[in-house]
């Protein structure tokens, strides 16, 4: 029984080892069993101290031949590696180099796991808080706004009101539109809205927007339709809804069967004839509507004091305009087409603010902030990205400094002993 489990023991060792030193070990290992024969405390205490003394043996002899397969690597020729049939040499040699440096590596870090798990948890940190640096910015100035349709020809036209670029109001939105440089203009303003379904509420950040909306963006529900040019007249004369793609999976188990039917918002019975596509949240990074409802529901969700006047007041500044360049218009050109009219329209309602009316046009990838604020939100970015590769510099400070501290001189070394496999120990150390 003991040889047997001996033999067993000697498979943790590599098979050089075992096909050089293997007999003369089960020889040293029998003797030592015939000694406590007559004990079987003495036995078990026997293979136990043998077996712990056997596994630290076999696993720095396993250290050595890995160290000395990978210096003879080194200069010479790459290690066999099962390559697919027919691929050319120059690869098959730079697969046997990366599975080497693979299987070094791993085995460096088995050797050493307390070392590699400090370094990969600091490395992590850094790299970690990078990422999601990146993603974030990524997210906000970079990507451009998903579910839009050719989003290079887009711009969002900003209005110069009380010293600043942001909204306009919807009398100059009307007078906009007829722009010919612009193939078309769209109008929104964001409000919250309650939904009531299922016997539960919910407050959702809707959007009111003018009738053309889906079409300038250039995006068709998958299922039902947008709106029609029909329903941006009669105020409150179009009780009609078109719903997120997110808001239609969690609150109706993405049944088709809710185009048609009815769903209270704010305490009125609305239609639903749409569903946006997946990933489409408008066009504003600071609020993801839910729903989007035309214009002229503008008095049934919100408590604005103005009645029917409310989209005829040139004074409420609170519609976002987003617009498509027409085939061949430069931006420059767009520009000019957009001055021209804002001096009509400054002709014909003088007064309004402390200077001329100004219209701004700018491309909708660079639109995710109003400019005002964009400035700001790109310092900020900038501050965080330097604390973020300042994190990631004291990472790699840090593992220098492991680095160095490991390779200092004195640092200890595990000796190969076995006491009971004299010509193994010689092998050992004189390896």
């Amino acid at each position: 029984m003991t040889q047997r489990y001996y033999r067993m023991l000697l498979r943790a060792y590599p098979a050089r080892i075992r096909a050089e030193f293997g007999r003369d070990m089960e020889l040293a290992f029998a003797a030592l069993c015939h000694e406590q024969r007559g004990s079987v405390f003495g036995l078990l205490t026997m293979c136990a101290r043998e077996t712990l003394d056997g596994l630290r043996s076999a696993l720095h002899q396993r250290r050595a031949a890995g160290s000395a397969s990978a210096a003879s690597g080194v200069g010479g020729a790459a290690p066999a590696f099962d390559a697919p049939p027919g691929l050319p040499e120059r690869a098959v040699r730079a697969l046997s180099r990366v599975a080497q440096d693979v299987r070094f590596a791993l085995r460096a870090l088995r050797r050493n796991p307390g070392f590699a798990g400090v370094a990969i948890v600091t490395l992590a940190l850094g790299i970690g808080v990078n990422t999601a640096m990146f993603s974030l910015v990524d997210a906000t100035l970079l990507r451009p706004l998903p579910g839009v349709s050719e989003p290079e020809s887009l711009v969002v036209v900003y209005e110069y009101t009380r010293q600043r670029h942001g909204t306009a109001s919807y009398p100059d939105y009307r007078d906009l539109r007829a722009v010919d440089a612009l193939a078309g203009l769209a109008a929104s303003t964001v409000v919250p809205m309650v939904l009531h379904h299922d016997d539960s509420t919910e407050r959702l950040t809707g959007q009111l927007v003018s009738a053309n909306y889906f079409d300038v963006l250039g995006v068709r529900p998958p299922l039902g339709r947008g709106f029609r040019a029909e329903e941006e007249e009669g105020f409150g004369a179009h009780p009609v809804v078109v719903l997120s793609d997110s808001l239609w999976a969690r609150r109706f188990a993405s049944d088709s069967a809710v185009v048609g039917s009815s769903i209270r918002l704010d305490g009125g019975a609305f239609e639903v004839v749409g569903v946006a596509p997946p990933g489409f949240r408008g066009t504003s990074l600071q609020a993801s509507p839910e729903l989007w409802v035309p214009m002229v529901m503008i008095g049934t969700l919100t408590e604005l004091p103005f009645g029917d006047e409310v989209l005829d007041l040139r004074g409420l500044m609170m519609f976002s305009m987003v617009g498509r360049r027409g085939a061949g218009v430069s931006l420059d050109a767009a520009q000019a087409a957009v001055d021209l009219r804002a001096a009509a329209i400054e002709e014909a309602a003088p007064g309004m603010f402390d200077r001329a009316r100004e219209f701004l046009l700018m491309p909708l990838e660079r639109a995710t902030f109003q400019p005002t604020s964009r400035g700001d939100v790109t310092r900020y970015t900038g501050v965080l990205f330097a604390v973020s590769g300042g994190l990631l510099l004291i990472a790699c400070i840090n593992i220098a400094g492991l680095l160095s501290a490991r390779s200092a001189p004195g640092v200890a070394r595990s000796p190969c002993v076995w006491r009971s496999a004299p010509a193994a120990r010689g092998w050992c150390n004189n390896s």
